[in-house]
């Protein structure tokens, strides 16, 4: 499987839209409206990049990454600068299970690492199993629980002074 990232563009809201509203989008993301005006307005925010992955040249899911900042009530060992928070989302129910997440998200972080990003964050809610493992599978640990308007999450850190693969 052939993984490739291409830069997240204004044609691109409408498919986004169709996928929030997909059933295993939601029971994760908010209202797909309002979720769309979130990402237009991070696009806009220093430090917020964000992408469709492709799977052997098909739009297969979003994935986005963040500077984090002190608004953050999480522990961040690394300078801001050298970390990167993280999120994805798979856009076929069917692709799910199949170690997707688990390989899109190694490319991505090797992706990080050749940029100099040595700790990678994500925050999965602790009932989002799937998700959790996928990152573990990643060569993410829990290393904190805490709470936020949306609701509880677990912070899960991969540290990249070793060899991404």
């Amino acid at each position: 499987m052939k993984i490739g990232f291409r830069p997240f563009g204004e044609a691109d809201f409408a498919r986004l839209r169709d996928w929030i509203a997909r059933p295993h989008w939601q029971e994760w993301w908010g209202d797909p409206d309002e979720q769309v005006e979130v990402i237009r307005a991070d696009l806009r925010e220093p430090g917020f990049a964000a992408f469709i992955f492709t799977l052997d040249g098909r739009d297969a899911g979003y994935i986005q990454s963040w500077q984090p900042n002190s608004a953050w009530e999480i522990p961040i060992d690394a300078p801001p600068e050298a970390a990167r928070g993280i999120d994805l989302s798979i856009a076929e129910a069917a692709d799910l299970g199949q170690g997707v997440g688990r390989r899109v998200i190694a490319a991505y972080v090797a992706c990080l690492a050749a940029e100099g990003i040595r700790r990678v964050l994500i925050d999965p809610h602790p009932d989002n199993t799937r998700a959790r493992r996928a990152y573990a599978a990643a060569g993410f640990v829990p290393a904190a629980e805490g709470m936020r308007e949306d609701g509880p999450y677990v912070l899960m850190v991969r540290d990249l002074e070793e060899k991404v693969e």
